[in-house]
């Protein structure tokens, strides 16, 4: 019964500690089309979630999305910081090569993108991006880059949504620890009288 108790215990005060830090959030950029060959694009975000939150998955959306022609290439990467909204910079380089190459982390590179049908992009960030997000959110704000290599045009608003998850507070962890050790005790005890009763 004893080992019990401590269960029931132990439980509600973790739930109580680490409840409503798991969450989803969605960033919306401002209109991003057309997006011209001779500009790059900084989409700059402030982060909404927490300390006690890490991201775990993130999903950059992109509806409608079409080309005005073949053979180009739409490059996008996650920068660490940018001014907040939409800045366009102008990209003198021609041909198709990355403007953020370098800068920051490469999420991914769209080529031949028809401009009929539209395409729809749900693109999930791996793990070592995931990595890369919490590292650059980590001082409030990061950013999503895009560098057209033609003209591109999109439907809808681009949308980035982020899963995150509660990081187990050191209190939390602290009970966990007393507690898997007061059972593991009792455990030991009642162990030793059946030893001693046979």
């Amino acid at each position: 019964m004893t080992r019990l108790r401590f269960g029931f215990v132990l439980v509600p005060l973790l739930m109580v500690s680490t409840a409503g830090l798991a969450d989803y959030y969605e960033y919306v950029a401002p209109d991003l089309s057309p997006m011209y060959h001779s500009k790059a694009y900084t989409w700059g975000i402030n982060r909404t979630w927490s300390d006690l939150e890490v991201v775990q998955g993130a999903t950059l959306y992109i509806t409608g999305l079409r080309d005005s022609t073949y053979n180009d290439r739409l490059y996008i990467s996650l920068l660490d910081e940018a001014p907040l909204g939409v800045t366009e910079l102008s990209d003198p380089v021609s041909g198709n090569v990355d403007y953020f190459a370098g800068l920051g982390t490469p999420l991914l590179t769209l080529a031949n993108i028809p401009s009929y049908p539209s395409t729809n992009i749900a693109y999930q960030l791996t793990a070592d991006e995931i990595e890369a997000l919490n590292s650059y959110a980590s001082n409030w704000r990061f950013a999503v880059a895009f560098d057209p290599d033609c003209q591109y045009y999109t439907d809808c608003a681009i949308k980035l949504g982020v899963c995150t998850s509660a990081i187990p507070e050191p209190t939390a962890m602290a009970f966990l620890a007393v507690g898997g050790g007061l059972l593991a005790l009792r455990r030991n005890r009642r162990n030793r009288k059946v030893a001693n009763v046979a």
